[in-house]
């Protein structure tokens, strides 16, 4: 299979934390959007959601501080490791068990407006005061698989 993004070329993304000192630069373009609603992340947000996009670890580079790191368990039992800053304590990316992938914070990209979900995860937690996204697919537990790999393509900035 090969994805829009071996053909296209590299879109400049960055973000970082709250307070700046955690700084990050990326080719694009990013590969799925989502909201994911697992316990852990509802914990570590101090809310009902985490807002995520997913992009390749190839021409990903932190350019400031660099960031702190906790590993753990995830939902699914895969460890995660999630990168925050040790300034602000704001979550900056995650480093998950799917090589050659990573997550960015969406609260963190320059242009947060760029993140439109695909889909949300785990919404079986999901809080009540927290409504799902209407016009998005909902997994009441992690991924579909044959979904993720029919729905993940590459997203333009913006799109």
């Amino acid at each position: 299979m090969t994805l829009a993004s071996e053909t296209a070329g590299p879109v400049p993304l960055r973000g970082g934390c709250r307070c700046g000192a955690v700084r990050w630069q990326a080719r694009g373009p990013f590969l799925l959007h989502y909201k994911c609603h697992c316990l852990d992340c509802q914990r570590t947000s101090g809310g009902g959601a985490v807002a995520l996009s997913w992009l390749r670890t190839e021409g990903f580079a932190y350019t400031g501080t660099e960031p702190a790191a906790h590993t753990a368990a995830s939902a699914s039992g895969r460890p995660m490791t999630r990168r925050f800053c040790p300034q602000c304590g704001a979550l900056v990316a995650l480093d998950m068990a799917v090589p050659g992938l990573m997550a960015v914070s969406a609260t963190g990209l320059e242009q947060p407006d760029a993140f439109a979900p695909d889909c949300e995860i785990w919404t079986s937690r999901a809080r009540p005061w927290e409504p799902l996204l209407p016009g998005v697919t909902h997994f009441e537990e992690g991924f579909d698989n044959a979904w993720l790999r029919d729905r993940m393509r590459p997203r333009p900035l913006g799109a």
